[in-house]
């Protein structure tokens, strides 16, 4: 995790106007002085008055103009200023609070231009490279900012320029720089709270959080409620994985900052870090509400919603930020990342050789590629990416591991091994430390060393599993609640009611059973399209659950059968909107989180055909132990979680079938080792015939549909069953919970 940036933003500049010579000289300075001491009714009183008998006063047009300001009327204060200058030209602060107003208002090439007048026409005002700073550095364009920030402090040595400076240089990796910045502005300075949380905080980019945490606990001790140094203690707890209490340090400090969105997107960091996903949705949105223009919170929510399975809605939200974001590089990734959540697997790869064109050196942006690349079943282009982010930085340790996760490795010999198992060694957080040990857990599996592999596989997940809470009882207590309220009576009652319609297939099971490569080989065939791993059905429940009182799923014990088909109907429309697969006669859907809907899919679908994507237990649990899952599936990181969870989707299966609802259960061992003949048998359930598209693994027509089986061939994914064994003496917890099982379809 990144440390977010700290800085104070000159907001209420100093008037610097000079009084006016004219016969209402009197006038003018007590509205001045009513002004100076916040009594801004009566000194715009006043200022109205001059400007009745004199329209063309310049000097009360200006400071009528900053009293619309500050009360949030930028646009009337835009235009009176405007005036001003009209009438006066010449007086730089005219100008320089005139490109305050339009900084408000977004207009930031105009206001830009106002900043630059107000230095030409007097260049000794600090204040006046400060705001020309505090926009640049809102425009991203770092270097600028800085030189800005620098002639400010030489002019006049302000907490808040050497705040703005020591920012510009964090931005451009120069934490050590910006440290020493800190550390001079807090020469004679140490009781400055806010300086101090400025130093922790290039501390925390540096990785040096025993030295961050003590400057927090001195600057704590000056001030025990600066939000400031508040939101610095909380990030250091987020990086040492304590994210509650990182989420308590940051409510306390937004409890005194609420305008600051910086603490706001470092609460809403943690909330991901836990999975609480709709917490930090509606932090995130409550940000982008009040800030508009904020392009790091916009993209924040974005990722959450691709995170949620709603990339179009990210996408959209993308797409409002304007021309701003198409020129800003972690703009260009979140679109793509997007395009990717809703399959537009080559957009997003020219979404992203385009930035790069834009800007050659960005890493982060060959990394993305590389990702979209994998994505596409194209892993020799993705090892280029990969290695490309390598040629600008070959430090940057995710690049090592995934080029790791595109190859087969033979020997430990390999230069790649080295160069990671050196990285590990100087390796600079808890979550490259964790990423690392998953690309030696599958170099070692490929070579054979499976009790090296273990050992590493168990490191990274140790360290995966901090901040976990995912809840055994609360899982299976759902399942006891499906039981409770999906009876056979309970669907009985839908009978009749529901859409005739046969287009939906839905395909469920366990992650790495097999689900989501069935749809891929699936939706090849001419005559099935799919929308992925959509939540759709998840949604539409919750919609019934806010309707009620009670929750899923004793929210829908009293769903009205005169309902459904409207439901279905609306249903319908989403899936047709999301899938955009035009005239065909299936859809698939392949989120796992569907099984313990389908006595709803039932009911609003009695004619959809439900597939059951099953694969040995312990197979299936370890391939999720190895697999490194970014911001998901909580529960992989621990073997009896695993187990839990693997018996109650099993549960859950046969409380379906004991109320009459039809699953097919198709075996990922067959799939993997009889393909033709397992599609076949697939195919003529959901009754439609053969084609061959369907063995096309590698050449699809939709760019990204099979990149699971390249992956295949790796150890993880063993087409034979029993890949567990290798690992058998370390599984006595997995085989102890599963014991007594039927894990196998027969």
């Amino acid at each position: 995790m990144r440390a977010l940036l700290y800085w104070r933003v000159i907001d209420d500049p100093p008037l610097h106007s000079p009084m006016p010579r004219s016969d209402n000289n009197d006038a003018l300075n007590e509205a001045v002085e009513l002004h100076r001491n916040g009594r801004l009714g009566a000194a715009e009183k006043i200022y109205r008055q001059i400007l009745a008998e004199q329209p063309q006063n310049a000097d009360a047009l200006h400071l009528l103009g900053l009293i619309a300001s500050a009360n949030g009327r930028n646009p009337e204060a835009a235009e009176l200023i405007g005036k001003a200058i009209s009438l006066n030209p010449g007086v730089a602060d005219f100008h320089n609070n005139l490109g305050n107003a339009l900084f408000a208002l977004g207009q930031l090439a105009t206001a830009e231009l106002s900043f630059h007048e107000s230095i030409r026409l007097d260049p000794g005002i600090a204040d006046y490279y400060g705001n020309l700073g505090r926009l640049l550095q809102h425009l991203r364009r770092w270097s600028e900012s800085e030189a800005a920030y620098r002639k400010a402090l030489n002019l006049r040595a302000a907490p808040e320029y050497a705040a703005g400076l020591g920012n510009a240089l964090l931005a451009q990796g120069r934490a050590r720089d910006a440290e020493q910045v800190f550390r001079d502005a807090l020469a004679g300075k140490e009781n400055s709270a806010e300086l101090t949380a400025n130093l922790a905080g290039s501390l925390i980019v540096q990785q040096r959080l025993d030295e961050a945490a003590e400057v927090c606990r001195r600057a704590l001790a000056i001030d025990p409620n600066s939000p400031s140094v508040l939101h610095a203690w909380g990030q250091i707890l987020a990086l040492r994985g304590d994210h509650p209490a990182a989420i308590d340090c940051f409510e306390r400090a937004r409890a005194a900052q609420p305008e600051n969105p910086d603490i706001s997107l470092s609460a809403a960091s943690s909330l991901i870090a836990l999975q609480r996903w709709a917490a930090a949705e509606r932090a995130l949105r409550a940000v982008v509400a009040a800030q508009p223009r904020l392009l790091r919170a916009r993209y924040a929510l974005a990722r959450v919603m691709i995170y949620r399975g709603r990339p179009e809605q990210a996408i959209a939200l993308l797409d409002e930020a304007g021309e701003v974001a198409v020129r800003d590089v972690e703009g260009f990734r979140v679109l793509a990342l997007a395009q990717r959540g809703a399959g537009q697997h080559e957009l997003a790869a020219e979404t992203l050789r385009s930035a790069i064109r834009h800007d050659p050196a960005a890493v982060s942006l060959y990394l993305t590629l590389g990702n979209v690349l994998q994505d596409s079943g194209d892993p020799g282009a993705a090892i280029d990416a990969f290695a490309d982010a390598l040629r600008h930085d070959p430090g940057c340790a995710e690049a090592r591991v995934q080029i790791a996760a595109c190859k087969r490795y033979d020997t430990l010999q390999n230069p790649d091994v080295k160069a990671i198992e050196l990285r590990l060694d100087n390796s600079s957080g808890e979550d490259e430390t964790q990423g690392l040990h998953f690309a030696l857990a599958k170099i070692m599996a490929d070579c054979g060393e499976f009790a090296r592999s273990w050992e590493h596989v168990e490191a990274a997940n140790e360290l995966r599993g901090r901040g976990s809470d995912f809840d055994r009882d609360a899982l299976a207590e759902q399942v006891e609640l499906l039981r409770e309220v999906c009876s056979r009576e309970w669907i009985e009652r839908f009978s009749g009611k529901g859409s005739d319609s046969e287009l939906p297939v839905f395909v469920v099971g366990m992650p790495q059973a097999g689900a989501s490569l069935l749809d891929r080989l699936l939706s090849d065939h001419p005559g099935i399209g799919s929308v992925g791993g959509w939540d759709g059905i998840e949604r539409l429940s919750k919609s019934v659950s806010r309707k009620v009182i009670d929750k899923y799923p004793r929210s829908i014990a009293a769903l009205n059968p005169d309902a459904l088909p409207e439901l279905a109907k609306s249903y319908l429309l989403s899936m047709g909107a999301r899938s955009g697969v035009g005239d065909v006669e299936r859809v698939c859907h392949s989120a796992n989180g569907n099984i313990m809907y389908l006595g709803m899919i039932a009911a609003l679908f009695p004619k959809a055909r439900i597939l059951h994507c099953r694969r040995d237990a312990r197979d299936t649990c370890l391939a999720n132990f190895f697999q490194p899952y970014a911001g998901q599936n909580d529960f992989t990181s621990d073997l009896e979680d695993l187990a839990s969870c693997y018996r109650a989707y099993d549960a859950a299966g046969a409380q379906w079938r004991d109320i009459g609802i039809e699953i097919r259960e198709v075996s990922f061992e067959r799939l993997v080792e009889k393909p033709e003949r397992t599609l076949r048998a697939v195919l003529k359930y959901l009754g439609l015939k053969w084609d061959s598209a369907c063995l096309d693994y590698f050449v699809s027509r939709h760019a990204g549909r099979h990149h699971d089986f390249w992956r295949l061939e790796q150890p993880f994914y063993a087409k034979t069953p029993g890949h567990w064994k290798r690992y058998k003496k370390h599984l006595g917890v997995l085989t102890d919970a599963l014991a007594g099982r039927n894990d196998r379809v027969q």
